[in-house]
């Protein structure tokens, strides 16, 4: 599969890049408005950017108390999450795969 830049999306399946076994399902991106000064002509002109500050996952973890499954939530900035596809295909490979996906992905 091709990635894009951002390739992150609601609903997709993920994995964090040191730890691959454990699968994550992205709930939301995490986003903030900045206000931006941009030059248009010989006016600066304030505009609104959004960007990219995270994303929230929902797991499933062993409670070892109970024996119980316990879902969890977390945040995670988008350079530390690898899509399941990789994470899988990285038991099949090694971890070079892994390697590979970030530095193309922070290539582009």
């Amino acid at each position: 599969m091709t990635y894009k830049k951002n390739w992150i999306e609601e609903g997709l399946d993920v994995a964090h890049k040191d730890n691959p076994e454990q699968k994550m399902t992205v709930n939301r991106i995490l986003r903030q408005n900045k206000q931006i000064k941009v030059q248009e002509g010989d006016d600066w002109v304030s505009k609104t950017k959004s960007f990219i500050i995270g994303v929230e996952v929902h797991y499933w973890e062993l409670d070892k108390d109970t024996e119980k499954n316990k879902l969890m939530i977390a945040k995670f900035h988008t350079r530390l999450l690898i899509p399941w596809e990789i994470a899988m295909e990285s038991f099949l490979k090694g971890s070079n795969v892994i390697t590979q996906f970030i530095k193309k992905i922070n290539s582009l």
